[in-house]
């Protein structure tokens, strides 16, 4: 009971930032994700993938904090103060948030699109910013999930159409047309919607689902290189211990 004691006692606080995910076990998952889209090994079929412009919405639920995105930079932590130097200025919370999901999110979507088209498959990128209309004001962006509610046109079900305003029920069509094209020809585009472009990491172009629904071109390209350049270096590193 004394050992149980001192155990409790002891701090057992990491600066890691935690969470789950599958084990490369070489069987079912034979390689690191990124890894095996590299080597066109992912199924050979059209991909659309996005990300929100808010996805730190998730960091309060996972207990991340300011401190623990900043202790993870180590010796890009300079780079990082500049390449996020207007979204610092905001605050620094404003600045780690935007670290965070950029890695875990924004740069990850756009680094699996541009890989799909190398392997000869077309790619279709967006970017989901959005606000439904009660959130304006209350969230600085389109949160984590919030384009589910829209590729789904959840709000013509009871639960939700009591918070959906005109153009968010607006927009809800739009963008489930775009999902239910895909799903039945593997391209979102027709219907007389605005034309979304196959993603080609030369242009870096991909469609912006916002309250104006239009293309963007290098969309956060300085920070979304700043993740892929460190996830690269890791994969690097790793191997050499391997």
């Amino acid at each position: 009971m004394d050992r149980l004691a001192a155990a409790r006692r002891v701090r057992n606080e990491s600066r890691a930032i935690g969470g789950s995910a599958p084990v490369i076990d070489g069987r079912i998952v034979t390689d690191e994700p990124g890894a095996l889209f590299e080597q066109g090994k992912q199924y050979a079929v059209p991909y659309l993938v996005g990300a929100n412009s808010y996805e730190a919405s998730l960091m309060t639920t996972f207990g991340i904090t300011t401190d623990a995105v900043f202790g993870l930079l180590g010796n890009d932590a300079d780079k990082a103060q500049d390449v996020y130097k207007s979204e610092l200025e905001r605050s620094r919370d404003y600045g780690a948030a935007m670290m965070w999901a950029d890695s875990a999110f924004v740069a990850p979507a756009r680094f699996l699109a541009g890989l799909v088209k190398k392997a000869g498959q077309p790619a279709w990128l967006y970017h989901f910013s959005y606000v439904t209309e009660s959130q304006r004001g209350r969230m600085p962006g389109a949160g984590h999930g919030a384009d589910v509610l829209y590729v789904f046109n959840s709000f013509k079900l009871p639960a939700f159409a009591a918070i959906a305003g005109e153009a968010d029920r607006k927009m809800a069509d739009t963008v489930g047309s775009y999902w239910v094209q895909f799903a039945k020809t593997g391209n979102p585009n027709g219907g007389g919607r605005p034309e979304w472009p196959a993603y080609d990491r030369s242009t870096d172009r991909l469609l912006e689902l916002g309250t104006e629904i239009k293309v963007r071109e290098n969309l956060r390209k300085p920070q979304l290189d700043f993740h892929e350049e460190r996830y690269q270096a890791r994969r690097a590193s790793m191997k050499k211990t391997n």
